[in-house]
């Protein structure tokens, strides 16, 4: 074996046992009741609810409110921007926050 590669073989399995002991063998300790030393536990990960199992959550948009709203502010940046460019406006108006697109069917293709 290449001396350069057994360096790295070694810096690989060092990185590894120093990860297990430090980061690894303190879950387990406290898990199942093994022996551990006080300054290694004071070292543990700390594994957030995630990794721990305890949150789920869904988060649920209403669509046509959030549409409604984003459509609400940008005619509102409009309606600023043409004032500051002083062209007269004289009224805006929300038709539908909804568009309907109408795909042609084969039949009706000439």
């Amino acid at each position: 074996m290449p001396s350069n590669l057994r360096w790295k073989l070694i810096t690989i399995l060092s990185a590894f046992v120093i990860f297990a002991a430090v980061g690894v063998y303190p879950i387990l300790a406290e898990r199942y009741h093994l022996p551990a030393a006080g300054w290694l536990m004071e070292k543990q990960l700390k594994l957030g609810l995630d990794l721990k199992g305890g949150v789920h959550l869904v988060l649920r948009v209403q669509t046509d409110d959030a549409l409604r709203g984003e459509t609400q502010t940008q005619m509102e940046r409009l309606r600023e921007e043409l004032q500051n460019r002083r062209i007269p406006v004289t009224n805006f108006t929300l038709v539908s926050p909804r568009r309907t697109f109408r795909q042609p069917s084969i039949a009706d293709r000439p």
